[in-house]
């Protein structure tokens, strides 16, 4: 019997700035002819192992998933590790719903985990009706107190393939948060995009969900070879998961706001900055981005197709696109950009190619209850430069709707655009008093155009 380990790592330059950028490498041992075949995916999509080809039984075999965020802002220790194992030492319930399991430490009330738990499963059970997927899998999630921020935080759990579960550890300051705690301080609902994303993504790549597993790369090697095959997978995987993760962010977002309309809840953070500028600067490129390049700007640039998408051609498109890949029997790159072209009636390459979009410029940002404060102003050929968007303001409006992040900006901005316009309002305020400014949406040359 062959036990296969697998190591998943979610990495990120900065602690509430995720980028899901992880690996997961799968390995079986053989005793003649290649050694070894390994079949290198993304973040926790261990499901396409195929575990059931390897073994017979999928619940024999088991992976670790392990997470990492760095923050070296922080003022807390150097580094904390924990195994699932630790973690659950501390736990005093475990709270249950249709895709979310979280297990808590004393100092959460079982009402508070049960509170957090319904907000992800109506969000995640959103994401399925919105776009036609039928999500097996389950999030694991562990909550873990801690006395301050550290450098590192690392944490592995081990899971059975059996479970379809992605494992994660939610840590957190302080001694007994409320819900509202725990999403104005960015530890659970803030992070609800990146769980989504890592969820949708390995559901994509299970084999015993589709007929053919989505890969992105195959590596093979053998006593005298070592090569690898990039499949061109990567572009929709990572647009469609981060689609996916923003659509459960708004659906947070408007969950909590319906329990509490008196607050004033920023949209849950998402990691995402400028998804339709990345786009236009990275252009075709984004359909030869595979899973041995790191080009953090990509992420963001694939989400930034699907959302133009949805401007465009409507969210019930993106449906019919999955759909219809749901009939492919080899999803590789190619495959899956002729049923782009065919849903939508035109190249998408060429839309990509001829995309094109002014840079905001604004990346530095808090978001808060007045709106977005901005902690360092664009470069001066920028979008919010010319504009005369300075550091400390807080933008509480653009185009008289208040803005819940960047992207919200661009897509006001893009809206814009599509109708004609040349400049859109922008309300600040600074130093106690509101000011009114105009974004110029222009770029050198004429801007968003199909």
């Amino acid at each position: 019997m062959v036990d296969t380990g697998c190591a998943a790592s979610a990495v990120t330059g900065r602690w509430r700035r995720i980028v899901p950028a992880a690996l997961c490498l799968a390995t079986l041992s053989a005793s003649a002819g290649c050694t070894h075949i390994a079949r290198e995916v993304v973040a926790a999509q261990y499901a396409a192992v195929g575990a059931a080809g390897l073994t017979g039984e999928r619940g024999e075999t088991h992976i670790t998933l392990t997470q990492a965020w760095h923050n070296p802002d922080a003022t807390g220790p150097e580094k904390i590790e924990l195994s699932d194992e630790q973690a659950g030492e501390t736990l005093v319930g475990t709270t249950k719903g249709q895709f979310v399991e979280l297990g808590y430490p004393e100092g959460i009330t079982r009402e508070t985990a049960g509170q957090v738990v319904r907000v992800l499963d109506n969000a995640i059970s959103h994401v399925g009706e919105q776009l036609g997927l039928d999500i097996g899998m389950r999030l694991k999630l562990t909550m873990v107190r801690i006395d301050a921020w550290p450098k590192r935080f690392r944490y592995s759990a081990t899971v059975a393939l059996r479970e379809e579960a992605l494992a994660f550890a939610i840590p957190f300051v302080g001694r007994s948060p409320t819900v509202w705690d725990l999403y104005t301080d960015e530890e659970v609902f803030c992070l609800v995009g990146c769980y989504v994303h890592e969820l949708v993504e390995a559901q994509l790549m299970a084999p015993w969900h589709r007929p053919s597993a989505m890969m992105d790369c195959k590596v093979s090697q053998c006593w005298f070879f070592s090569g690898q095959v990039v499949y061109g997978t990567r572009w929709f995987r990572d647009g469609f998961a981060n689609y996916a993760g923003r659509l459960a962010s708004e659906a947070v977002l408007a969950q909590l706001r319906a329990i509490e309309p008196e607050r004033r809840f920023p949209l849950p953070f998402c990691g995402h900055k400028r998804p339709l500028a990345d786009l236009a600067a990275a252009g075709t490129a984004i359909f030869d981005w595979h899973q041995y390049q790191d080009d953090v700007n990509h992420y963001d640039a694939c989400l930034g197709l699907f959302l133009l998408l949805e401007h465009r051609y409507g969210r019930s498109t993106i449906r019919r696109i999955l759909e219809e890949m749901g009939e492919l029997k080899r999803p590789d790159g190619p495959a899956i950009e002729r049923v782009f072209d065919r849903v939508l009636g035109t190249s998408v390459r060429r839309l990509v190619r001829q995309f094109t979009f002014p840079p905001l410029g604004l990346e530095k940002i808090e978001q808060g209850r007045q709106g977005l404060k901005i902690l360092e102003a664009g470069p001066a050929e920028s979008v919010g430069a010319r504009a005369g968007v300075q550091a400390g303001d807080v933008i509480t409006a653009v185009d008289g709707r208040r803005p819940t992040d960047l992207v919200g900006i661009e897509l006001a901005m893009l809206a814009a655009i599509d109708r004609g316009r040349q400049a859109i309002p922008c309300t600040v305020l600074r130093d106690g008093a509101t000011v009114e400014l105009l974004l110029e949406l222009r770029a050198g040359e004429e801007t968003g155009k199909r």
